[in-house]
């Protein structure tokens, strides 16, 4: 009997669904701190960022992910920086991730913007990357 499950898919699943069930810790732990923070009175902002991603896309099929980021500022008179991540796996055996990060400090004067993906559908991959700096 074989098995038609790849051992390479099956590592990115289990990173996939270690991803989920860490999205879903933090979204309790923030629910927890929240309804604590209405009890005493005091409400902080909490700087991580995490959402899930669904989508229907004719090439990828239907996808779900999570994506988690972290939001923090330098300085009071630049923008928010955020660095993070975000994984999706499809009904079509695709897996699409990445990595970024849009940062800005000294005031607004210098700025990064840099991000990574990768692409991996069916047998096939396909690795990007991107970069910018303004100064």
């Amino acid at each position: 009997m074989t098995s038609s499950v790849r051992p390479n898919a099956v590592v990115r699943l289990i990173a996939f669904l270690t991803l989920m069930a860490a999205a879903g810790l933090a979204l309790t732990a923030n629910a927890q701190e929240s309804s604590d923070s209405v009890a005493t009175g005091t409400a902080k902002e909490s700087p991580w960022l995490i959402t899930p991603l669904i989508s229907v896309d004719p090439k990828l099929g239907r996808t779900i992910g999570a994506l988690a980021g972290y939001v923090m500022q330098f300085d009071e008179k630049s923008p928010a920086s955020m660095v993070g991540t975000a994984l999706t796996y499809s009904n079509t055996d695709s897996y699409v991730g990445g990595v970024f990060a849009d940062l800005y400090w000294q005031q607004d004067r210098n700025r990064l913007s840099v991000g990574g993906v990768d692409l991996e559908k069916s047998k096939t991959a396909m690795t990007t990357s991107s970069a910018s700096v303004q100064v």
